[in-house]
C-alpha cells in the first residue's frame, strides 16, 4: 500500500533543510586531509568503511519525508559532482547546504523567489571568473605531487604512486586503475580508443579490466543476440568475460540476450568507424591471431577503451596505429574493506591529478573560497538581486575552511576571520604548524576544475530549493525497512 505525503510552502523547505543538515553532519566528517573515516552500518553482512561524501551519502535515509527529500538532495549534489569531476563531493554538499540555509534566512520575508535564484546564480558565475583568473598551470612534479597529497587524504605512498603514473605517460587519459592484491603501477602498450561503454560507471576514474576476453566484432548496427551469438559460443563455454564491440548497439539488445547467460559477463562498446586508426577488418585480425604465452588485457573506461598488444601484433603490421604508452595502477590493501576505501581515495586523487593538468590549479584547503568570498565583499553592484546573491554566496564560501580547520581541531571561525581580514591572498591553515601560511609554501593545492564543479552544482541546487514550494513524498511500504534513522552512521 502506497501513501503520499505533501508539504507545502515554508514546512516543505524546512523540512527539507533539516534533512540535508542532518546528510551533512555525516558527510562533513570526510572533509579534508584531516577528515574522519565514516563506517555506515546499512544491515549489510560488514560494515562499509569510507572517505569519499558521496559514499557516506549514497544510501542515507531518514524517517521524515520531507527530510528524507533533503538527504536525497544533497546526494544527487555529490553524486553530479562525482560524476563530472570525480572528487570535490564533500566540498559540493557543504556549499549546497550552505548556500540552501543561507538562501532561507535571507529570503523568508520575501516573495520573488525568481528573482533570489537569478542573484545566486549571477554570483556563483562571478566566482567562477574569479577563480579561472586566479588558477595557474601546473609547473612541475612538485605541484602534481601537492594537488595529490591533498586528494588522497594525506597519504604519501598512495599520491606518489598516482603522481608516477601520470608522469610516467603523456596522455593523462591513459591511466586505468584496478584492485590488486598489491599497490604498484606498470606502463603497457597498445591501443587507445575513443568509444561509448554501455556499462557507465559513476565513478569518470573508474575502470573493469578484462583478462583475455573473447571479442565479438560486428561492423554495423547490432539489433540482437542472434546477430553475434555464433562467434561467442566456445568463449561462453569456458567462463571468460565477453565484449561486444559495434557500430551501434541498440538500446534493446541485452533484451534479447538468453536468460541463462550471465549478463555481467558482457561489455558493450561503441566505435564510431570514422574515428578508428585502422579498419574494423585489422581490428579482427589482431584478436583473431593468438600468440603463446600472452594473455591480452582490455580496459575499459567511461570514456576510452584500452587494448594491450603483444610486440608480434606490432612488428607484424597488424596494428596500423602507434602504440600508446598507457599506465595502469594496480590498488592493493589487506582487507575487503580497507581495499575498497584505498580505492575510493585513489580514484578522487587520480580525477584531481587528471584535472589539474587539464585546467590548472589553485590554492588548495578551502584557501581559494575565502579569497572568493573576500572579494566578493568588495564588488558594488546595481542590482539588488544580485547583490543579495553575492551576500548568500560570500557566507556560504567560508563554511568550508571554517569545517576544515574544526576537524583538525582549532578554532575554525577564529582562523578564518583572520583570513578575510589579512591582505595577502592564497592563504591555508597548515595542519602540521597549526598555523597561517600560504598554500603554495604548504604544498596544498586543488584542481581548478573540482572547486568550479562544486560551485556550479551547488548553486543549482540551492536555487532550486530556494524554488521549492510543494514536496509530495511517495512512501512504499516495501521501502520502509531501507529508511535508517541517522544514529545508525556512527562516525
Amino acid at each position: 500500500m502506497n501513501k503520499a505525503v505533501i508539504m507545502h510552502g515554508h514546512e516543505a523547505r524546512m523540512g527539507i533543510l533539516r534533512g540535508m543538515s542532518s546528510a551533512l553532519e555525516a558527510a562533513q566528517m570526510t572533509y579534508g586531509p584531516c577528515g574522519w573515516t565514516v563506517a555506515i552500518d546499512y544491515h549489510a553482512p560488514q560494515i562499509r568503511s569510507t572517505k569519499c561524501g558521496a559514499s557516506v551519502l549514497e544510501e542515507f535515509g531518514l524517517i521524515d519525508p520531507c527530510e528524507d527529500a533533503g538527504a536525497h538532495l544533497l546526494c544527487h549534489v555529490a553524486r553530479q559532482v562525482q560524476k563530472y569531476a570525480g572528487d570535490g563531493t564533500t566540498l559540493a554538499s557543504i556549499l549546497a547546504y550552505g548556500i540552501s540555509a543561507e538562501t532561507y534566512r535571507q529570503n523568508v520575508m520575501r516573495n520573488d523567489y525568481t528573482e533570489v535564484c537569478r542573484g545566486i546564480r549571477i554570483a556563483s558565475q562571478m566566482v567562477e571568473q574569479f577563480i579561472t583568473e586566479t588558477s595557474r598551470p601546473i609547473s612541475g612534479s612538485n605541484d602534481l605531487y601537492a594537488v595529490a597529497h591533498s586528494a588522497s587524504g594525506l597519504d604519501k605512498a598512495l599520491a606518489e604512486l598516482v603522481v608516477q603514473a601520470f608522469t610516467s605517460v603523456q596522455d593523462p587519459s591513459a591511466v586505468f586503475l584496478q584492485s590488486s592484491e598489491t599497490s604498484s603501477f606498470e606502463v603497457v602498450n597498445g591501443l587507445l580508443l575513443d568509444a561509448y561503454s554501455h556499462d557507465r560507471f559513476d565513478h569518470p576514474c573508474k575502470s573493469v579490466l578484462l583478462a583475455d576476453p573473447g571479442v565479438a566484432i560486428y561492423p554495423g548496427s547490432l539489433e540482437t543476440w542472434d546477430q553475434i551469438s555464433h562467434d561467442l559460443q566456445k568463449t561462453l563455454a569456458s567462463g571468460a568475460d565477453v565484449l561486444i564491440v559495434a557500430q551501434h548497439i541498440c538500446p534493446t539488445f541485452r533484451g534479447t540476450v538468453p536468460t541463462e547467460i550471465d549478463r555481467c559477463r558482457l561489455h558493450l562498446i561503441s566505435m564510431v568507424r570514422s574515428r578508428l586508426p585502422y579498419t574494423v577488418e585489422t581490428l579482427q585480425d589482431i584478436f583473431r591471431t593468438r600468440h603463446p604465452s600472452f594473455n591480452r588485457r582490455i580496459v575499459i573506461g567511461n570514456d576510452r577503451v584500452f587494448i594491450e598488444l603483444s610486440n608480434a601484433d606490432f612488428t607484424s603490421g597488424c596494428a596500423a596505429a602507434a602504440p600508446t604508452p598507457t599506465a595502469l595502477i594496480s590498488i592493493g590493501e589487506i582487507g575487503d574493506t580497507a581495499s575498497l576505501e584505498r580505492m575510493e581515495r585513489a580514484v578522487q586523487c587520480a580525477a584531481s591529478v587528471r584535472a589539474a593538468l587539464k585546467d590548472g590549479c589553485v590554492p588548495g584547503g578551502a584557501a581559494i573560497l575565502v579569497d572568493a568570498a573576500r572579494w566578493l565583499g568588495i564588488q558594488q553592484v546595481d542590482d539588488s538581486a544580485t547583490s543579495l546573491g553575492i551576500e548568500i554566496l560570500r557566507r556560504a564560501l567560508i563554511s568550508p575552511a571554517q569545517i576544515l580547520i574544526d576537524s583538525a581541531g582549532e578554532l575554525g571561525g577564529h582562523h578564518v576571520e583572520n583570513m578575510l581580514s589579512h591582505a595577502t591572498s592564497g592563504l591555508v591553515f597548515d595542519l602540521r604548524e597549526r598555523s597561517l601560511r600560504s598554500a603554495e609554501a604548504a604544498g596544498v593545492l586543488d584542481a581548478t576544475a573540482i572547486i568550479i564543479a562544486a560551485i556550479r552544482v551547488s548553486s543549482s541546487i540551492a536555487a532550486l530549493i530556494a524554488l521549492t514550494e510543494v514536496v509530495v513524498s511517495q512512501h512504499h511500504e516495501r521501502d520502509r525497512d531501507r529508511r535508517r534513522p541517522l544514529h545508525e552512521t556512527h562516525h
